[in-house]
């Protein structure tokens, strides 16, 4: 395993790969984006997954999500998705 070096803005670090990219951006002196907000994050990954905005009733129940998982589980549902399949198909 690679060793994680030290950072000047550790709190920003929420797992060990923001570490490396922590790394790369003070090293530009580039500053992190901040936390995107839910829908902000269903949103981007909806659209680069399948292509399509997520539906008002997607919205909603991923807000109300509040399992620690629930980004995850919205990422399997879009990779089994057959709008997946017809977008990597491209």
């Amino acid at each position: 395993m690679p060793k994680i070096s030290e950072v000047k803005n550790g709190s920003w670090i929420q797992n060990p790969i923001d570490n490396f990219v922590l790394i790369k951006l003070e090293g530009q002196e580039v500053l992190p984006n901040y936390q995107a907000d839910k829908e902000t994050l269903l949103r981007r990954v909806t659209l680069d997954f399948i292509g399509l905005p997520p539906t008002i009733s997607e919205i909603n129940n991923f807000l109300v999500d509040e399992d620690d998982d629930g980004f995850e589980k919205v990422v399997d549902r879009l990779l089994s998705s057959t709008r997946y399949g017809e977008r990597m198909a491209l």
